[in-house]
């Protein structure tokens, strides 16, 4: 069982997955994402690469909530204790996910 401190972060992480997914939704139709997602997948996963410029503003918030979302369920699965560090890393790789990282 998840305790009360956990379950608020939990939330938070999810909440900020939606919101991404949302702005996702709001700045393009779901075509352009898909679209613009599959051609940040296809590219190399390089560091300097910006996705807005490659796949387009719906496609890297649309990123960005995959990878947020992945790394939520990291965090969920292994049922450890949150904290602060654990927000730390989880909004650095989620950031990561406008430049340098894709769900491949």
């Amino acid at each position: 069982m998840a305790s009360r401190k956990n379950r608020g972060l939990l939330a938070l992480m999810l909440l900020y997955v939606a919101a991404f997914l949302i702005a996702s939704l709001l700045t393009g139709s779901i075509g352009e994402s898909v679209e613009g997602l599959g051609r940040i997948i296809a590219s190399p996963s390089q560091l300097t690469k910006d996705y807005f410029k490659l796949g387009g503003i719906s496609a890297a918030f649309m990123n960005t909530a995959i990878i947020a979302f992945m790394n939520f369920l990291v965090h969920w699965l292994s049922g450890s204790s949150l904290n602060g560090l654990s927000l730390i890393a989880f909004f650095l790789i989620s950031g990561f996910g406008f430049f340098g990282i894709n769900p491949v």
